[in-house]
């Protein structure tokens, strides 16, 4: 769709690159040790990486 650049677009949102912050969790966790995962919208089922539309990650030192 977008030939390798790796972004896509919508009219709505313009261009956007998809993105997981599970891929980042051990550059938050060198950081910030404790770290705390939740969904930030309604979810069903036990799996924040599977299922969840949108995460947010708190950090404490």
């Amino acid at each position: 769709m977008t030939r390798g650049k790796g972004y896509h677009f919508s009219p709505g949102d313009g261009i956007f690159y998809s993105y997981s912050v599970f891929n980042d969790v051990p550059v938050v966790r060198a950081k910030f040790p404790a770290l705390r995962f939740m969904s930030t919208m309604t979810t069903e089922g036990p799996s924040l990486y599977r299922q969840a539309p949108h995460v947010a990650v708190f950090g404490q030192r």
